[in-house]
């Protein structure tokens, strides 16, 4: 079988296990967990509303997945190789969703479901890996430093000392020494991105500090119109509370349910334009009419490093490394290592990320009544962040978020290495589609990529 020809059997098979676990009406669930939690101190996880899983066509995968085991084919050399790695992953994720789906159908049977949950963790380490313990604690501890600081007054103060003390057993003795890029990287590598993306940030309206997620739409459509060679559209969400660049479908969500409502200039500047569009488009559209559709769509592998380096493309935009982005990379850790390690439940997660959020931005001179605004906003993002943690129903861990932070760490040491080649280190970084720069078999694909170029001009 010719190997394009083979991917594109492999592509019919591959799906994204967690866009299928967004639940409907997670704005109404939300609410109504609040409430819950108010009255009932039994409740410990929503009462989500999924759609179907569709577990036919998970069975129909895997049994056609069985016929593409390329030991079966007639592929040869690097292209066995790369066959061998790629059918790895889509068989990988076909049985994490089979995992979850038996799970599901495994209510009533207690130790039939404890099987399949420990299944589906086994598939989901294959995909992400396993959270760190002395990183959870390391991360947990650096977290309530910045927090403790920021103490503005009684009520902040009780909140505080009751925390630190529920989490005492939780952190580690001190904050391990982890890589941080120097401050003049951040401030180099924020030169050059901007420099980049400046025909983009001129298209947002200089006098203009909120928008709306229809305005964000809008201004996306704008610069894809304008700049870009690309199938991809930006369309309102009303079931997603997080945006999604969805590469298979070439659409960019932006969610109508999102806690604020609002965007403010620097989240369009940084967060939409910097990382979802800046990274998660951009590397995308090189590759996206090539001959290997998977450097356009994501290499197996690739999410890693592309997840970090969007994290990165925020922090320099913001001009330093101590950013919102980081605290999202670190609380991201920290659910993962408190359900892991500490055995926390959904609800526990979200009281004390919501507790975490809301310390982290206090400010001594906040009247009380944008306080309350703020400790409600923080439960919306700390509900979400809990939700992404317990990604399997909200019962069974996905460590698919540990990524933002180990990324992180990955591409800083990657662009502080090579900072001195500013326009190579942008073409290798933004230019070479969704690739890990230092996986050898990204680097093969790109090659191939190129041969079958050379071969069909």
């Amino acid at each position: 079988m010719e190997f394009r020809a083979y991917l594109s059997q492999l592509a019919d098979c591959d799906l994204s296990v967690y866009s299928r676990l967004e639940p409907a009406e997670v704005s109404v669930t939300r609410k109504r967990f609040w409430l819950d939690c108010d009255h009932n101190a039994q409740v410990r996880r929503p009462d989500f509303r999924y759609r179907r899983l569709r577990p036919l066509e998970v069975e129909q995968n895997l049994e056609r997945l069985e016929q593409l085991r390329p030991d079966r084919l007639e592929l040869a050399g690097v292209e066995r190789e790369l066959g061998a790695w790629i059918w790895e992953d889509v068989w990988t994720k076909n049985q994490a969703l089979q995992a979850l789906i038996r799970y599901q159908g495994a209510a009533t049977q207690a130790k039939e479901r404890r099987w399949w949950g420990d299944n589906f963790r086994f598939w989901d380490y294959q995909l992400y890996g396993a959270p760190d313990e002395p990183l959870f604690r390391s991360a947990l501890q650096e977290q309530l430093d910045w927090v403790q600081g920021r103490i503005a007054n009684d009520f902040q103060n009780r909140m505080w000392v009751e925390l630190s003390q529920e989490l005492a057993s939780g952190v580690a003795t001190r904050v391990s020494e982890r890589y941080q890029p120097r401050p003049e990287t951040v401030r180099r590598f924020g030169e050059l991105v901007r420099a980049h993306l400046a025909p983009f940030f001129q298209l947002v309206p200089e006098d203009q500090s909120e928008f709306t997620a229809m305005e964000v739409v809008n201004l996306l459509n704008q610069i894809l119109r304008m700049s870009c060679q690309t199938r991809f559209e930006a369309d309102l969400a009303t079931q997603r509370s997080s945006i999604l660049v969805d590469q298979a479908e070439r659409r960019i969500l932006i969610p109508a349910q999102r806690e604020p409502r609002t965007y403010t200039r620097e989240e369009v500047l940084t967060l939409v334009l910097g990382h979802e569009f800046g990274t998660h488009v951009m590397r995308s559209l090189p590759y996206e009419w090539g001959h290997l559709p998977l450097l356009s769509t994501g290499l197996p592998g690739s999410e890693r490093f592309e997840e970090g380096l969007a994290v990165c493309v925020e922090q320099a935009l913001t001009g330093q490394y101590r950013t919102r982005a980081l605290w999202r990379a670190l609380s991201h850790y920290v659910n993962i290592g408190l359900a892991t390690f500490l055995d926390y439940d959904f609800r526990k997660v979200l009281e004390t990320r919501w507790r975490l959020n809301f310390l982290a931005e206090s400010r001594a001179d906040e009247p009380q009544a944008e306080q309350r605004l703020r400790y409600e906003a923080a439960y919306a993002r700390a509900f979400d962040e809990a939700r992404r943690c317990f990604r399997g129903f909200g019962e069974l861990i996905s460590g698919k978020d540990l990524l933002y932070l180990t990324g992180n760490t990955q591409a800083w040491i990657y662009i502080e290495r090579h900072l001195n080649q500013s326009e190579w280190l942008w073409r290798n970084l933004f230019e070479r589609g969704k690739t890990d720069p230092e996986n050898p078999k990204h680097m093969r694909m790109l090659q191939l990529d190129r041969e079958l170029g050379r071969a069909t001009s």
